[in-house]
């Protein structure tokens, strides 16, 4: 798909000849189901920064909610964990760090989850 797609940035790929079989999301309810759940947000929130980096491949988005701003509606991005903790994002340069805070929601504790731009 090109970037003048008339579908979101997550979602450009997207053909309408052949959908996506319809998944409803249900609550997580074990510890696994969570973690799992985060990765997944997580990973929608790598995807949108890596297309933003496409677009714009000599800066980041200052914060998630510009990101989120600059997505089409209709085309939600994440910001907050499977247990409803924000997401913390550091970017500096075209480096970026995204954390969410676990369970505990207490940041650098041994449950945080983090994708980055940089070996970490």
């Amino acid at each position: 798909a090109d970037v003048d797609s008339k579908y979101c940035l997550l979602h450009k790929d997207y053909d309408p000849g052949n959908p996506p079989v319809l998944k409803v999301d249900r609550l997580p309810q074990t510890e696994d189901e969570f973690v799992q759940k985060t990765r997944q947000l997580m990973a929608d929130v790598e995807k949108a920064i890596n297309r933003y980096k496409q677009r714009n491949p000599k800066k980041l988005p200052a914060n998630l909610k510009l990101l989120r701003a600059l997505l089409p509606s209709g085309c939600p991005l994440p910001l907050k964990d499977a247990w409803g903790n924000s997401f913390v994002y550091e970017a500096e340069g075209l480096d970026y760090v995204v954390v969410s805070l676990g369970k505990d929601g207490k940041l650098g504790t041994s449950d945080d989850m983090k994708i980055s731009s940089v070996e970490l």
